[in-house]
């Protein structure tokens, strides 16, 4: 696996995006987007594979932890030569990934609120990998969850009618 991460700055809730240009790729090799990194040992991981499917884990001490394990899109594009943008939306628990601009799913998970950002490719066999990234862009978010809708409560109609 190889990363590139930024050092700075540390982010919290964001929007970021990067456009991935594909020229070599097939099957299960791997690309896409680590956020909220304090290590290369704990982060989050937006993958998508050459096979046209997409992941969210977090790894924590070294370790794998799918939050949504392998789910094939019709916006991630199968094997090479192509172009996607990916975009991850990440406000306090929750995350959000995109392809192309397309919402794609959301997932919440408390364990990490903050960190930096950077890419990563993964060859899954002894061919080649070649991607590379470009265009990443940054915002910073400012996101207040709506508060939970009201449960209407039962109040009795009044009536005309006298009471007994």
């Amino acid at each position: 696996r190889i990363i590139s991460l930024r050092s700075q700055p540390v982010l919290s809730d964001f929007y970021a995006e990067a456009t991935v240009d594909i020229s070599l790729c097939n099957g299960l090799d791997q690309y896409g987007i680590v956020f909220r990194v304090s290590s290369e040992n704990d982060l989050y991981r937006f993958t998508v594979n050459c096979s046209g499917q997409l992941r969210l884990e977090r790894v924590r001490g070294g370790e794998n932890y799918p939050l949504l394990d392998w789910l094939s899109s019709g916006d991630a594009p199968l094997g090479a030569p192509a172009q996607v943008k990916l975009g991850v939306w990440a406000v306090g628990r929750e995350m959000r990934v995109f392809l192309n601009d397309r919402f794609q799913f959301s997932q919440s998970d408390p364990v990490f609120s903050s960190g930096t950002i950077g890419v990563f490719i993964y060859t899954s066999g002894n061919s080649p990998v070649t991607i590379s990234f470009s265009a990443m862009s940054v915002f910073s978010v400012f996101y207040i969850s709506p508060p939970p809708s009201m449960t209407p409560s039962v109040k009795p109609i009044p009536t005309r009618n006298p009471n007994p």
